[in-house]
């Protein structure tokens, strides 16, 4: 049976910590209902913080105080994000630049097979799709800033098979999908 609790109820459920999933594409789709929901708690209880959000195409809108991610912009509230598009919005994208949030580059065309795998309970996603570029370990391993690659979290690593140099992207655990 459908149950339906408020905003605030459903906000209160998530932990410091916790990896969050953020629907939408860019500034169409966003949770912004819960995303503000979350940037009033935050403000008045300083709960949740330090969130990992996961959002493929980064949700949210060329303002600065405009939909979308832009409501996790507060100092602490957020600690990484895993996306494939930086640029939006622009106070995530500056936190990222200046080191203070954890930055994780995941091309978008590996988002959908890498959901479908954690989905699926399965390890991850294996492709050779990346290699020799950005993502590759050999490179940057996907980590955008210094304060993701002291994070020691492993986005991609090489795995050879039957000879071949592949990428395994890991299943990122989520514990709140919006």
């Amino acid at each position: 049976m459908t149950q339906f609790i408020s905003i605030d109820e459903a906000v209160s459920k998530i932990k410091d910590g916790d990896t969050v999933g953020v629907g939408g594409f860019c500034g169409f789709g966003a949770p912004d209902s819960m995303l503000r929901g979350i940037q009033k708690r935050y403000d008045e209880t300083k709960h949740p913080a330090a969130l990992t959000i996961v959002t493929p195409a980064a949700a949210g809108d060329m303002t600065e105080d405009g939909w979308g991610l832009s409501a996790l912009r507060a100092p602490g509230l957020m600690d990484g994000i895993y996306t494939s598009i930086v640029k939006l919005p622009p106070a995530i994208s500056r936190e990222v630049n200046d080191n203070n949030i954890a930055g994780y580059f995941v091309p978008l065309s590996i988002f959908g097979h890498l959901f479908r795998a954690t989905a699926a309970g399965e390890p991850g996603y294996l492709t050779h799709v990346g290699l020799n570029t950005f993502v590759d370990p050999r490179n940057e391993g996907c980590l955008m800033n210094d304060k993701a690659r002291e994070s020691g979290r492993e986005v991609v690593r090489l795995m050879p098979i039957d000879g071949k140099d592949c990428l395994f992207f890991p299943a990122i655990k989520i514990d709140v999908a919006l």
